[in-house]
């Protein structure tokens, strides 16, 4: 038999554990087999959670990612409004107050990114303030400037800690498959301490953790060898 391992992806480790506990159960008259089925289950269970917390925070990072990308889309817009306004105002590009808004050029936010675009919008909502004195609708500008990279920097934010929950659940996930494979090496001692001598109905309880697994649809008239495992890697960080 073959035991899972730290390189045995999560979910084969839930589907050894699942073919344990059921065959466990499978001998009810026997109250140690019971108690040990009954332990699989529950350490199989905080596995899961903790596998599937951290699966699906990567759902709500991918969210987190799309938020961010609207929020820069939505304030490279408004900055090429300001720049229209301000031209507008100085009645041709280049005037008198474009000069010292946007003296630098044009302020291309969808060529930057992240912090360094926050840091450009608040270069322009400085810039918008110094020139209220000349241009009546600069007060305006400023405020919409500011809504927006206070949007884009909530997004920003919202991003870099869902990382930071990912790095913390892919720890926990680890931590709870350290002590699954403990517990299943633990019941597979018991299991042959029941059954001494008896190769057969040890090997009954257990899976190897690298068996392939039988075709979905087996029309080939193959056996569990003709269908490789399909199981998915872990995640890059590994488990």
């Amino acid at each position: 038999m073959i035991m899972p391992n730290r390189d045995t992806p999560v979910p084969r480790c839930l589907e050894l554990a699942l073919y344990t506990e059921h065959m466990l159960g499978k001998f009810p008259d026997n109250p140690r087999l019971v108690v040990l089925s009954a332990r699989m289950r529950e350490g199989s269970g905080v596995l899961e959670a903790a596998h599937l917390a951290h699966e699906n925070e990567y759902r709500v990072l991918e969210r987190t990612r799309i938020d961010v990308d609207f929020e820069n889309y939505l304030s490279d817009a408004r900055v090429r409004r300001t720049r229209k306004l301000v031209e507008l105002e100085d009645g041709h590009a280049g005037g008198r107050i474009a000069s010292q808004v946007f003296f630098a050029g044009s302020l291309d936010m969808s060529r930057i990114q992240g912090d360094r675009q926050i840091d450009a919008m608040r270069t322009l909502e400085m810039r918008l303030r110094n020139v209220q004195d000349l241009w009546p609708g600069a007060a305006a500008e400023l405020a919409e400037i500011v809504m927006h990279r206070s949007r884009y920097g909530a997004a920003l934010d919202a991003r870099e800690a869902c990382k930071r929950r990912i790095v913390q659940l892919r720890l926990a996930r680890d931590a709870a498959k350290e002590r699954f494979l403990r517990l299943y090496a633990e019941i597979a001692s018991l299991v042959q301490a029941e059954f001494p001598r008896d190769r057969k109905t040890q090997e009954l309880f257990f899976r190897d953790a690298y068996e392939r697994r039988p075709a979905a649809t087996p029309d080939n008239g193959g056996g569990e060898d003709d269908e490789p495992s399909d199981d998915p890697p872990d995640d890059p960080a590994g488990g």
